[in-house]
């Protein structure tokens, strides 16, 4: 959307932009610090090619907001799943260089993936603390208690998607799973609930059969990605 599209629209209005920042192969697209599994190591632009600045300042000139998702799985980094506490501490690393250096981020997107048989024990509660604390207006979706997943990655919602749901315990206490009951906050669900929490779901969809576009595929033009 171009930026006179959006000028009469508040901050919260404005439409957002989710950046991958990194998967779960632990490659990342801005020049971190703390892995040589970064576009720093890559040959495109000589190692010097930062795709996160890129895209953020690109959302900024269109009066987009900019998020980042970032994978707290890490099939790259040795720590994981061998080294919990060490492997929180990189995590944060990384998440810090995203939350500092890309001015006002609107979103953070995480899942509780475990992509290797190593399961590590992720330390969400620091992670929250940390966008709390850089980037205090900034939603927390997916794994988190500012927005939830609806379930599924065909972008499909339920038939009542209620965005106040019961909780089994208090918010400080909740682990934030992901929620896939065809019904979540129904008045039979919420009746006796002792915790009451405002829940919007958001809803993700592949444009291709999987998340891995492979050479033979042909490309997905600009007007079919985007309607």
């Amino acid at each position: 959307m171009p930026a006179s599209g959006s000028d009469s629209l508040s901050p919260r209005e404005r439409p957002a932009w989710c950046s991958s920042a990194k998967h779960h192969d632990g490659f990342c697209l801005w020049l971190s610090k703390f892995t040589d599994q970064s576009v720093r190591n890559s040959p495109g632009r000589e190692g010097k090619g930062d795709l996160v600045r890129e895209v953020s300042e690109e959302c900024r000139k269109a009066g987009l907001r900019f998020g980042v998702y970032l994978s707290p799985g890490d099939l790259h980094q040795p720590t994981y799943g061998r080294d919990p506490a060490s492997y929180n501490g990189f995590f944060r690393n990384q998440f810090r260089e995203l939350l500092t250096n890309y001015g006002e981020i609107s979103e953070v997107w995480f899942d509780g993936a475990q992509p290797s048989r190593l399961k590590q024990a992720y330390d969400f509660p620091s992670y929250y603390r940390l966008v709390r604390e850089l980037q205090p207006n900034a939603v927390i979706v997916s794994k988190g208690p500012d927005v939830r997943w609806v379930g599924n990655e065909v972008g499909v919602a339920r038939e009542s998607e209620w965005s106040v749901i019961p909780l089994p315990s208090t918010v400080e206490d909740y682990d934030w799973p992901d929620l896939r009951a065809p019904d979540l906050g129904s008045r039979e669900r919420l009746k006796g609930a002792k915790t009451l929490h405002w829940y919007p779901a958001v809803c993700d969809v592949s444009l291709v059969t999987d998340w891995f576009w492979p050479p033979a595929r042909p490309s997905v033009g600009n007007g079919s990605c985007i309607g």
